[in-house]
């Protein structure tokens, strides 16, 4: 059941956060990738939503993002999320999770290793590989409750932008993960939802359904502490991989997050 918001305060803070479009492969010897080609690192990608960031910059001034490459070290995942052998005195300490947002049975943990087509790449993962990847998962999160705590004067909405291949929800344009109602409020979701549905008013769009939010949302989503995540999932169909393919949605995604924040503050 979602978390009631009892009241919007004038305004927000709007943070938008783009965290798998980085490209910097300066670690990939030190994580274990000296095999893979650069085709293989743009399998993991969110490719090129970084095009977007001069768009959102109207909107707000709290925009992060995350240059090394989602291959490399994948945000979204718990940092315990890594191989059980290469479990260390500290990592039990790092999970708060409590396993249940693990992945690296199936290659797509916090090292990943399992491609979109499901295809095992090499990679050699030693505890010094470990400790490097916790250490940049960290830098963003910490990066992200940082400017959290820069805007408490405010109720905060967090918007996490993704993108999504059509397999994964054929035809549906926009999923916003929410972790059922527990990351995000009611009321924010349907404001997005209806800001997209203006701007791509013949576009499907759905909540939580394949992509309901995982480590990010779980952690910094708290709606009872006025700070709502929502993992915004955009297909690659719509939007497109090529910088020039998605610069054209960059107005018609602004204008949404516009009428977003017209609809919470005359509510």
């Amino acid at each position: 059941m979602a978390i009631t918001w009892e009241a919007m305060i004038d305004d927000f803070h709007l943070i938008i956060a783009l965290p798998h479009s980085g490209r910097d492969l300066s670690f990939a010897k030190q994580l274990g990738c000296t095999k893979w080609d650069e085709s293989m690192h743009q399998s993991f990608a969110d490719p090129h939503l970084d095009c977007l960031i001069p768009y959102f910059q109207s909107l707000t001034e709290h925009i992060i993002y995350h240059e090394v490459a989602r291959s490399l070290v994948d945000t979204n995942r718990c940092p315990a999320d890594i191989p059980q052998k290469l479990m260390g005195s500290d990592s039990k300490n790092l999970c708060t999770c409590k396993g249940n947002l693990h992945r690296d049975q199936i290659g797509l943990g916090l090292l990943p290793k399992r491609n979109a087509k499901g295809a095992l790449l090499p990679r050699t993962i030693e505890h010094e590989a470990v400790k490097v990847a916790q250490h940049i998962h960290n830098t963003y999160h910490d990066k992200l409750a940082t400017k959290i705590t820069q805007c408490i004067s405010k109720p905060r909405v967090i918007l996490e932008l993704h993108s999504m291949p059509d397999k994964a929800a054929p035809n549906v344009g926009f999923c916003l993960g929410t972790r059922q109602g527990q990351s995000s409020d009611t009321t924010i979701t349907q404001a997005l939802c209806r800001g997209l549905q203006q701007s791509y008013p013949k576009t499907p769009m759905s909540i939580d359904t394949p992509f309901a939010g995982l480590y990010s949302a779980a952690q910094h989503g708290q709606p009872r502490e006025k700070t709502h995540f929502i993992q915004l999932e955009v297909n690659r169909k719509l939007i497109g991989v090529k910088p020039d393919d998605i610069k054209q949605h960059g107005t018609l995604l602004s204008d949404a997050l516009g009428r977003m924040a017209e609809l919470l503050e005359n509510r």
